[in-house]
């Protein structure tokens, strides 16, 4: 049985799913677990089910969304440890190898984490997961914030026990479907360990699953919401010195939207999540930016 599987949820991204499937395939010990999202070319999906027999396509029946796509691949898992990969990024199997040939030492750890870097889709450099490797170099310091605020699912390993355990799921929203789930892990993580192979390459695209399949102000709104279960989590946990101020994104909202918003919730709404860690950490990161 394989150590580890890899999910990837999928919405139309064929090519970049192919060339991704053909690196994977090359790597011993590892299951793969493909979600297509309602693709509109049925026939692209047929030919690369052909093309990798090996490869496990399942397919959302359900609402549209990479977390009922992830869920979906959760269900599915029979190995020790589990990934999740975006289809249109790119994935370093050497580096991958190396991690896989370790796993079994890992045991003892509910989450590995690996250094993300990121490139855009014409091969220029891209500052995408800049604060990710922020977070990792301050984990390296023995600060816990990439616990709480590494909100993405990629470029890291679960174990699926820890997972199953805690039954950590996906939100199935269309967008920031997995910030409640990286949280959550977070939480509930007793021990984690940073990689010092980095695996994991995004390749910033506006082809995305949550870029294509939604309006701009819906988005916000969404995010809004997911953001106000974040924080509550945190208050529960007493760990509001990582809660994240709505205002970053009512300020976003179109003004009409914005003050509907202030009208139902209150201008309270505005600052009741302030963070004086989160402006800090926040300021100082624009400073390393400038730099």
């Amino acid at each position: 049985m394989s150590l580890l599987t890899a999910i990837i949820p999928h919405y139309n991204s064929f090519e970049s799913l192919d060339h991704l499937l053909l690196d994977l395939t090359s790597v011993d010990g590892v299951s793969l677990i493909v979600i297509d999202d309602s693709s509109n070319d049925q026939s692209s999906l047929k030919a690369l089910k052909l093309k990798y027999s090996t490869v496990n396509f399942l397919s959302n029946e359900g609402e549209n969304s990479a977390g009922t796509c992830r869920n979906i691949g959760l269900k599915n898992v029979k190995s020790d440890w589990v990934t999740f990969i975006d289809a249109d990024d790119k994935v370093n199997v050497i580096e991958l190898k190396k991690i896989i040939n370790q796993l079994q030492q890992y045991h003892i750890y509910d989450i590995l984490f690996s250094c993300p870097s990121s490139v855009k889709i014409d091969g220029n450099p891209s500052n995408r997961t800049m604060a990710y490797s922020y977070l990792y170099k301050k984990a390296k310091l023995g600060i816990d914030d990439i616990l709480y605020w590494f909100h993405v699912p990629w470029s890291k390993i679960y174990r699926t026990s820890f997972l199953r355990t805690n039954n950590i799921k996906f939100s199935e929203t269309l967008v920031s479907n997995d910030v409640i789930f990286s949280l959550t892990a977070g939480v509930f993580c007793q021990k984690y360990k940073l990689l010092n192979e980095n695996f994991y390459t995004v390749v910033e695209s506006s082809t995305s699953l949550t870029s294509v399949k939604t309006r701009s102000n819906d988005r916000i709104l969404t995010r809004i919401g997911v953001l106000e279960e974040y924080n509550s989590i945190l208050d529960r946990h007493k760990k509001s010195a990582y809660k994240i101020p709505r205002f970053i994104y009512i300020v976003k909202l179109p003004f009409v939207s914005a003050m509907q918003y202030i009208f139902e919730k209150g201008i309270f709404a505005l600052f009741s999540d302030f963070s004086v860690y989160y402006l800090y950490d926040k300021l100082k990161r624009l400073v390393i930016k400038a730099k």
